[in-house]
């Protein structure tokens, strides 16, 4: 079982790529984004789902089918509305 600070380490990659794709204006494509994760991490899908789960329910992301957006660069609705900030 992982530590805190290595699942904390996980979420800041998450986010640090989901920021970094946004900045530059690319939609992030999840599949991809979950397989980066495995391979760079050498960590499970199911660890990259749960967290990008969280991330969700938390607000700071939101899943669209295949395409991840972030709340940090688009505001997010509950009618999956995306607007630019």
């Amino acid at each position: 079982m992982g530590t805190a600070g290595t699942r904390q380490y996980k979420i800041n990659w998450l986010i640090g790529h989901i920021s970094a794709a946004m900045k530059a204006g690319r939609i992030v494509d999840k599949e991809k984004l979950i397989g980066a994760f495995c391979i760079d991490l050498a960590s499970s899908r199911k660890t990259a789902k749960e967290i990008l789960r969280d991330l969700e329910l938390a607000g700071r992301i939101k899943v669209l089918g295949n395409e991840i957006w972030t709340s940090e660069y688009y505001d997010l609705d509950d009618n999956l509305n995306i607007k630019h900030k």
